[in-house]
């Protein structure tokens, strides 16, 4: 009996040490098989005994093996790291599609702009006026409700004021003719009011382009033309009025480059010899220039203070002019003779020949102020009228036979007389200068 259960004891230490050195061995080989075979044939029952003894390390720890310490449990945090699941990576589908459609409106966007870029480079001029003339007649429309509304705003105080002793605050009326005041206001001296109202004056006279176009018959000509003739201007006064258009043989910025290099005052122009003359030119940007003319001959002092404004287009280049009445920088004399006019020069692109162009010339004058600043009273407007008609007109320098002009339009007429071959002179040159880039472009293709 004792000799069984020695065998049972060795048999228990052999199968535990064979069991630690599997739990525990790393890197060294696997128990020799003779242990096992020990064991099997130690006993009949060894190999249940073998199987026993493993479940019972399953579940216990043996006492008289001491097993090597290892890591701390884990914690519930460790555990659930380890146990997370991978994060999935999510494909965004949303953005690409509103990429694209970003990319395609931007398309559509551009195919709109170049349809009405077509659309409106197909509208004839006719068409095109006639939408601005429409556009005119809704704020005329507009301007006589607020005069409308103004004058029943009056009447109503006026009706107030019969009834009550101390009359109440008079309201303002609305400024609808704001346009038509800067033009009788004197031209501030403030240098920043002063260009502000060269602006303002220069840009409502561009805006007035077309209705003066359309009532003198210049517009969309064709054929070389010069007309001239007496109008009735604002407040029943005597006018003025001349047309000349021209078909030019370069392109039309090219043709109004060289006539603002006149009319802005980069080119000089010669002094009348027999006149005490003064000439101040104001730049006040590369599209706005305004001169200071006065000249005395014959004891008589006249006044020439003109604005002028560059305005272009894709089709055009609209150049505005105007003389102002009173500035604050002139001194004038209550017998000083003051012009009063207006105009605007038309370069515009020749329908069939982009190598061509059309030059279009509106001047208003205002007779009755020349007469009424001169006091003329024995003057008659007819030789006024044909005076300024022969300048306007002739090409030929003045014969003797002719009949001289009045004595107070000398200065002015002399001016408009120096005036010509300066800007004869330009428009040559630019003509001269487009032949010969057209005949070096021609040589360097074929070449």
């Amino acid at each position: 009996m004792d000799d069984g259960v020695s065998k049972d004891g060795h048999l228990d230490e052999l199968m535990w040490a064979s069991v630690c050195d599997l739990l525990h061995a790393t890197s060294s080989p696997p128990p020799p098989p003779q242990r096992f075979e020990e064991v099997d044939t130690a006993s009949p029952n060894g190999e249940d005994a073998m199987w026993a003894s493993v479940c019972n390390v399953l579940h216990r720890t043996p006492p008289s093996v001491q097993l090597p310490p290892s890591r701390p449990p884990s914690t519930s945090k460790d555990e659930a790291s380890m146990t997370r699941k991978p994060k999935r990576h999510r494909v965004y589908t949303n953005k690409g599609e509103v990429a694209r459609l970003e990319a395609e409106i931007q398309d559509l966007q551009k195919q709109l702009l170049a349809a009405k870029r077509v659309a409106k480079e197909d509208t004839c001029a006719w068409e095109r006026a006639a939408a601005q003339q429409r556009v005119e007649k809704i704020k005329s429309i507009q301007v006589n409700n607020d005069l409308h509304a103004a004058v029943r705003e009056r009447s109503d105080f006026i009706d107030r004021l019969q009834k009550l002793t101390k009359p109440p605050r008079w309201t303002a009326l609305p400024d609808a003719n704001a346009a038509a005041w800067n033009e009788t206001m004197p031209l501030p001296a403030d240098p920043a009011r002063r260009a502000a109202a060269i602006h303002s004056l220069a840009d409502h006279l561009y805006k007035r382009y077309e209705t003066t176009l359309i009532q003198a018959g210049a517009l969309n000509l064709r054929d070389d033309m010069c007309r001239c003739e007496p109008v009735t201007l604002r407040h029943q006064e005597l006018g003025f009025r001349s047309v000349n258009h021209l078909n030019m043989p370069a392109p039309f910025q090219l043709m109004a480059t060289a006539c603002w290099r006149v009319l802005s005052g980069d080119e000089p122009m010669p002094t009348y010899m027999c006149a005490d003359e003064i000439n101040v030119w104001e730049r006040l940007d590369q599209e706005t220039s305004y001169e200071r003319f006065q000249a005395t001959q014959h004891g008589q002092t006249c006044h020439s203070n003109i604005l002028r404004k560059w305005f272009e287009t894709d089709d055009r280049v609209v150049i505005v002019w105007r003389t102002v009445v009173d500035d604050a920088l002139v001194t004038r004399q209550p017998g000083d003779i003051v012009d009063d006019a207006c105009g605007w020069w038309t370069f515009s692109k020749h329908a069939d020949d982009a190598t061509k162009s059309y030059m279009t010339i509106v001047t208003q004058s205002n007779i009755t102020r020349l007469l009424e600043s001169h006091d003329a009273a024995s003057t008659d407007p007819e030789d006024v009228i044909a005076a300024i008609e022969k300048l306007v007109v002739s090409k030929a320098a003045p014969s003797d036979e002719a009949p001289s002009p009045p004595s107070f339009l000398l200065a002015f007429i002399e001016r408009g007389r120096r005036l010509r071959p300066i800007m004869r002179r330009v428009i040559e040159q630019a003509i001269r200068d487009h032949g010969l880039q057209t005949n070096t472009r021609s040589a360097s293709e074929s070449g």
